[in-house]
């Protein structure tokens, strides 16, 4: 994938994303839920260390009219990177500086998100 995005790009071009990245010790295996006055969400996260590997089952309640919930569910599978990993596959595939950073600009991202600014 990054072989062909960063044949895309002309020279100069960025290429920018995130992932979820390791930090031993720092699970985000948890339980959590929110609620509405007619929805409710169930998030159940697990985090398989040796796989590397989340795989978050959520599971939605909204209600439909005065007779009752519809319920929704999905499952994702995430997969856990190393950082190091991401750069020397970046380098790989043609990009000439990489830089990683926890925050969009003012925004920072969620705890274990790292964003790659990749620039061909």
């Amino acid at each position: 994938l990054f072989e062909k995005i960063a044949r895309s790009l002309a020279d100069g071009g960025v290429f920018v994303f995130d992932v979820i990245v390791d930090r031993p010790g720092r699970s985000l295996t948890r339980r959590g839920w929110s609620a509405g006055d007619a929805w409710a969400c169930l998030v159940d996260t697990r985090e398989d260390d040796a796989r590397h590997r989340i795989v978050r089952d959520i599971t939605m309640f909204v209600r439909r009219d005065r007779r009752g919930y519809v319920r929704s569910r999905e499952v994702h599978h995430v997969r856990v990177f190393r950082r190091a990993e991401i750069v020397e596959a970046l380098a790989a595939a043609g990009f000439a500086k990489v830089r990683g950073t926890t925050s969009y600009g003012a925004h920072p991202l969620a705890v274990r998100r790292r964003a790659f600014v990749a620039e061909r």
